[in-house]
């Protein structure tokens, strides 16, 4: 008589231990939160629940990809106890260093990378990815639908927020870089908001998008006010203080700059062809007998033209 196959090639307490970790949970029953996403799930009898979060969020074949994973970094299951054990001698917080980046990066992660890409990339509404025509093209990596990859799309902003905040607040100081454009001739303005700072491994000079978005006023303001909003949202959002970590503003020298660098106490750094056309016209003013010629041979070059 043939013995029949295991209906899972792991446990239900090495996927519980593997995905998930143990919280106090209400009534002092079991919860676990799901390291990959940090979904909170109660298993009360068996293990049931976290197989099919799992499954949602891992991928149907979790525990086939989960084998060749830990085949490659010399890792197994042990079937009794459910632990993961390493088939050579090492630290134990590098063995859970390396099944932890299974975790962090499968298939699905891949695939939502490739569609955000695209979208961004391209400029695509999220609507695209719903298109008839998009899903008969995509072969490689089936799509989601508009709300999935919102989903994953603020997922993956946060992530990169708290990357940048950890790298800038390891650089100390940096400078903050403004420039403003108005889209559609006057329907929006959008403000851009760089950090400049010292790498601090490289030690190179490094610039990195903080914001690119309108003022928080609900009116659309576009004052000194809404634009001091705008600032302190962004560097509170990074972990910055503008006592401690900003060194100077750096834009154009119209009025509005200024008056966010003066409450500040920190010097703005104006653009450099704005600063050098400014000394060229005052320059022209107090010498007038350059401004009468220049005007003259503009007039005498028209008039030849004409």
């Amino acid at each position: 008589m043939s013995v029949a196959e295991p209906k899972y090639l792991f446990p239900g307490r090495a996927v519980a231990s593997f995905f998930f970790e143990a919280i106090a949970g209400d009534n002092g029953g079991s919860s676990w939160k799901c390291k990959k996403c940090g979904t909170e799930k109660q298993s009360q009898k068996g293990y049931t629940n976290l197989r099919s979060h799992t499954v949602a969020c891992v991928g149907k074949n979790y525990e086939s990809q989960l084998q060749d994973h830990l085949k490659k970094i010399g890792c197994y299951v042990d079937n009794k106890k459910g632990n993961i054990l390493s088939q050579v001698s090492r630290p134990k917080g590098s063995i859970q260093q390396a099944i932890n980046s299974f975790v962090t990066s499968n298939v699905n992660e891949l695939r939502a990378f490739t569609w955000i890409r695209w979208l961004s990339c391209r400029n695509m509404p999220l609507s695209e990815i719903e298109n008839d025509l998009t899903k008969d093209l995509a072969k490689a990596w089936r799509p989601f639908s508009a709300k999935t990859i919102r989903k994953y799309i603020l997922a993956t902003s946060n992530l990169v927020a708290q990357s940048i905040a950890k790298e800038l607040q390891e650089a100390g100081l940096v400078s903050l870089i403004l420039d403003g454009w108005t889209a559609d001739g006057a329907s929006f303005h959008y403000i851009a908001i760089f950090a400049g700072y010292k790498h601090p491994e490289t030690c190179e000079y490094t610039e990195v998008l903080l914001a690119m978005q309108p003022t928080l006023d609900e009116d659309g303001a576009m004052d000194a006010d809404a634009h001091a909003e705008l600032l302190d949202s962004t560097i509170e959002l990074y972990g910055l203080s503008k006592q401690a970590n900003v060194l100077c503003l750096v834009g154009d020298n119209c009025n509005t700059n200024k008056c966010l660098a003066r409450p500040w106490g920190v010097p703005l750094v104006g653009c450099a062809s704005h600063r050098f056309n400014l000394a060229v016209k005052y320059w022209m003013e107090i010498n007038l007998g350059f401004l009468m010629l220049s005007r003259s041979c503009r007039f005498s070059w028209a008039k030849r033209v004409i």
